[in-house]
């Protein structure tokens, strides 16, 4: 199963999987890995619609989904346990995300 299988039957990440099919993002995560990705949940969806006072509808035509979306993609394995305060892990956007570690 990929990624947009594992996360199509989660059934907590649907606007996710929208958002991977309007970004036309789909394939690429369906290649062979591996790919870690921050998912947002739907949860996570609704309280940035909210704070941006938008639909989904116009958050999936934004033009730049396709770049958010990649910036929450590591091509590579990328396990919470082996995570450190401070690393930093390029994404498939080509920029790098810098780990925070809170208790």
């Amino acid at each position: 199963m990929d990624i947009v299988d594992t996360a199509a039957s989660a059934e907590t990440f649907n606007t996710l999987v929208a958002a991977v099919q309007a970004a036309d993002l789909a394939g690429a995560l369906s290649s062979e890995g591996p790919f870690t990705v921050f998912a947002p949940t739907d949860d996570a969806f609704t309280a940035l619609t909210e704070a941006l006072d938008v639909t989904v509808d116009e958050l999936l035509a934004y033009p730049l989904l396709p770049a958010v979306l990649q910036y929450h993609v590591v091509g590579a394995e990328a396990y919470s346990a082996d995570l450190t305060d401070g690393q930093e892990i390029e994404t498939l956007l080509g920029e790098d995300v810098t780990v925070s570690i809170t208790a």
